[in-house]
């Protein structure tokens, strides 16, 4: 609804999009963080793969792609069941319930869902990853295919929109292999390693905007947090690289000392990019964010001339 209200108004510009998609990007690791408490996995500990999984791929994935779809398109269209309007609802009714009746009850397994034998699932929580994920994966196919048949009917090619969701996969790849292995980095320090990978999602998706909105190529590799954080992810998964790893092992806490200092720098470079990015948009259209104009009051218009309200 601000989006519509802003185009009512005629008060819509690339400020606004940004302020409310890199919103809606922050919220998504948010909310990622709190299905993972509301579904029990963080307080039974048992960081069970496909409820992770569905908890990270239910906000990042599809807001990802819709975001790569209006770049190449143009505009964002949302499906008539979609993440910002049914999956929100969907989460506080899940928060309500967990209320109710403890976290804990979403993984157990309950007499209700054993006595349907065709059911493969036999607890809550994995009903609820289950919908979640068949959601993604429809929403997602859709958004692809319209790029494609836009990119095909223009005559362009079909690999340059994949190769724009490359750094994106390679982030869902690092996430996939931290939570497969039940890595400390997760089990011990959840807030740490999400925010460590909400941050670079937020600059990814950032960047896929401002690409958009100045018209611009969007190159995935130009500016990216990415190889630190698989440098680590491979640094625990590939056994050819063990030495490295017990090496930083010997050295009582180097490990977690640098996986710390890499969610500094990852946090650090996003806030900052974020807050250049807001900057930047500011000076150029000529507005002050954050503050209220008086009506008659004298304000800049970004390039030396001012202006009555």
């Amino acid at each position: 609804m601000d989006g519509k209200q802003a185009r009512r108004t005629n008060s819509s510009n690339a400020l606004g999009m940004v302020f409310d998609h890199g919103c809606d990007a922050i919220n998504a690791g948010i909310g990622a963080i709190n299905l993972l408490v509301v579904l029990g996995i963080v307080s039974s500990g048992e960081w069970d793969a496909f409820l992770v999984l569905s908890a990270f791929a239910s906000p990042f994935v599809p807001f990802y792609v819709a975001t790569w779809e209006e770049y190449y398109t143009g505009a964002l269209v949302l499906p008539i069941i979609n993440g910002p309007a049914e999956g929100v609802l969907m989460g506080v009714f899940i928060s309500i319930l967990s209320g109710f009746l403890g976290s804990a009850w979403w993984i157990k397994e309950h007499k209700f869902l054993l006595a349907l034998e065709w059911m493969p699932l036999k607890r809550p929580g994995d009903l609820v990853g289950c919908f979640s994920l068949v959601g993604v994966i429809v929403t997602c196919i859709s958004q692809i295919v319209n790029v494609m048949v836009l990119q095909f009917k223009k005559g362009r090619s079909l690999l340059h929109p994949l190769r724009d969701l490359l750094p994106f996969v390679f982030l869902a790849i690092g996430t996939h292999v931290l939570v497969v292995t039940k890595h400390a980095f997760l089990t011990e320090a959840p807030l740490l390693t999400m925010g460590a990978v909400s941050s670079i999602f937020v600059e990814q998706v950032v960047s896929l905007m401002l690409a958009h909105m100045t018209h611009s190529p969007y190159i995935p590799y130009h500016r990216t947090l990415l190889p630190p954080f698989l440098g680590f992810v491979a640094m625990m998964s590939i056994e050819w690289l063990a030495p490295v790893k017990e090496g930083l092992d010997a050295v009582e806490g180097r490990l977690w000392d640098l996986w710390q200092g890499h969610f500094a720098i990852v946090f650090g470079y996003t806030a900052l990019y974020l807050v250049l990015v807001v900057a930047d948009l500011s000076r150029v259209l000529g507005v002050r964010p954050f503050t209220i104009a008086v009506i008659g009051e004298v304000v800049g218009v970004g390039n030396g001339s001012k202006k009555r309200r």
